[in-house]
């Protein structure tokens, strides 16, 4: 949420910053599902309109409070992303979002996001038929973690469209937050 100020313009541009939000998380909800990815210009102009509108609205205070979550939101994934957990576009989704509404904002949006893509990830296990061979592979990673990571380079991957776990729960920190 933009830093509140009493003038207009901050009220403006916490309406467009929401608005923006909810344009983003449907659209990277929906490359990602058919085109498994979530491209720059989602996320790169989220973000240049996350700057602008805090910017506009509150000022350099509001400029560095939006830096501050694109920064938290990238910071988030980024590690995830070098060990081939997650995708670019999924770190750069999850900072745009931080750009928008900031470092509270983008946590939230995590924590409703980590509950989703856990469900999401146990129903995909159900449906492929693959729990109990996960199972044992995660106690295997337990007891043998170097030799279970060579390993599993040599298993196939499942892909799951993570940016749907992403906007679902933006939408969910989104709508929980003003309540």
């Amino acid at each position: 949420m933009l830093i509140q100020d009493p003038n207009t313009n901050a009220a403006i541009m916490i309406l467009l910053a929401h608005s923006t939000l909810f344009m983003l998380a449907v659209s990277a909800a929906i490359t990602d599902l058919r085109k498994n990815c979530i491209y720059n210009w989602q996320t790169y102009g989220a973000a240049a309109l996350g700057l602008g509108f805090n910017f506009w609205g509150g000022g350099w205070q509001g400029l560095w409070w939006s830096t501050s979550g694109l920064a938290v939101g990238f910071a988030l994934l980024f590690v995830f992303y070098l060990f081939g957990g997650f995708g670019a576009g999924d770190v750069k989704f999850l900072a745009a979002i931080g750009a928008l509404e900031g470092v509270a904002f983008v946590l939230w949006t995590m924590l409703y996001a980590a509950l989703i893509g856990g469900i999401m990830a146990f129903a995909v296990m159900i449906w492929k038929g693959i729990v109990w061979d996960t199972l044992k592979r995660c106690l295997y990673l337990l007891r043998h973690p170097i030799q279970a990571h060579n390993d599993l380079k040599k298993s196939p991957q499942i892909v799951l469209p993570y940016g749907l776990a992403i906007s679902a729960g933006c939408c969910w920190a989104l709508f929980a937050l003003q309540i």
